[in-house]
């Protein structure tokens, strides 16, 4: 193993073992925020996720994509309730930006509170709302009305887009003042939680350079579709693991279910599109991590992220559906945690693109 790798698998440990010690998503659902604040800044603190992506300069720990998605992977894993994926992909975003001299006071301000202090950040416009324009920029405000933002009653900053196409552009706004509604919504998912902002002129620094043609706006999208997969074939690993192991200590007829090869087969199904889903995010995080504008096989971020991210959700909600099922009664109550899995997998179907709507994209490119 590379350096890197080792460093990537002490991570994925290192942070396997704290949600393992300190999450309570059941406790953390039901609360005000709809995730632990004091979980969230003791994984700020006590392990410096915040600052992950966070170029050095700034006090942070100058670590990348490939390493950001490690993390991602574990909440993901642990279905845990937090906005720490959407904070690691703002991080991201704004560090790339930093290390080739495009990032203005505001951006680099904001990366330096990410290495000291726990800032959560929803990305707002991944979503289409049916029936709603994007946001508009003028005056230096935005308008407009975003359904659906991930953590985006509780977060403390924006990350907004607004327009279309060349001309889309990343912006950040503090919710924190007069022309910023934030309106909670009802969820699927009970982890993660939703909310619809209303933007009425809101004050807004600009992130993305003049005349770039959404490029920082298109990256932002790819980057949440790529961190999207790789968190849903976590959540799939996770949920065939459990499954295998209740299989193999569920009795009926004396013996346990797991030895019938009708589940055997199933099981084998479901261990295949995992490891499917598992190589797709992979192969997305590692391209997305270059930099470069394609691939070996010519296809660009954009088209690989949408690969990743429609393989990693229906992947996760087909295994979800399926462990469901072979747990049998058990596995469809409240208190069993499958449930939550499924939902993720649903949500994850229908944030940053649903997939149809990509689907429909990808064969457009052929």
């Amino acid at each position: 193993m590379s350096e890197n790798e080792d460093l990537r698998e002490e991570m994925r440990k290192a942070v396997a073992d704290f949600l393992r010690a300190e999450s309570d998503r059941r406790a953390a659902m039901d609360g005000d925020d709809g995730y632990d604040r004091a979980l969230f800044r003791r994984g700020v603190a006590d392990l410096g996720l915040g600052g992950l992506p966070v170029p050095e300069r700034f006090g942070g720990l100058g670590l990348g994509f490939a390493e950001a998605a490690v993390v991602i992977e574990e909440f993901g894993r642990a279905v845990a309730p937090s906005p720490l994926p959407d904070t690691l992909i703002a991080g991201t975003l704004l560090g790339e930006s930093a290390n080739v001299g495009s990032l203005g006071e505001p951006g680099v301000a904001l990366l330096e509170r990410l290495a000291e202090e726990p800032v959560a950040i929803a990305v707002a416009g991944l979503t289409e709302t049916p029936g709603r324009g994007p946001v508009v920029a003028a005056g230096g405000g935005l308008s407009g009305v975003v359904g659906a933002v991930p953590h985006g009653a509780a977060a403390d900053v924006l990350l907004v887009i607004s327009g279309e196409g060349d001309d889309a552009a990343v912006h950040l706004v503090s919710p924190e003042q007069p022309g910023v509604t934030r309106t909670p919504r009802r969820a699927l998912d009970h982890t993660r939680r939703l909310a619809d902002v209303e933007l009425a002129g809101a004050r807004a620094d600009r992130l993305s350079p003049e005349g770039d043609g959404g490029a920082l706006a298109r990256r932002l999208i790819a980057l949440a579709r790529i961190a999207l997969a790789a968190e849903s074939a976590a959540a799939a690993q996770a949920c065939l693991d459990e499954t295998v192991g209740y299989l193999k200590v569920r009795e009926q007829f004396g013996r346990a279910i797991g030895s019938f090869q009708a589940l055997k087969h199933r099981c084998a199904d479901l261990a295949v599109a995992v490891h499917g889903a598992v190589a797709t995010a992979q192969y997305a995080v590692r391209f997305a991590a270059t930099g470069e504008a394609t691939d070996e096989l010519g296809d660009d971020l954009a088209t690989v992220a949408a690969v990743a991210k429609v393989v990693g959700a229906d992947t996760l909600m087909r295994v979800a559906a399926d462990c469901l099922q072979l747990h049998g009664g058990v596995g469809f109550t409240f208190e069993h945690d499958l449930h939550l899995y499924f939902k993720r997998g649903k949500a994850n179907q229908l944030l940053a693109g649903s997939g149809p709507a990509l689907r429909r994209q990808l064969a457009a490119r052929l």
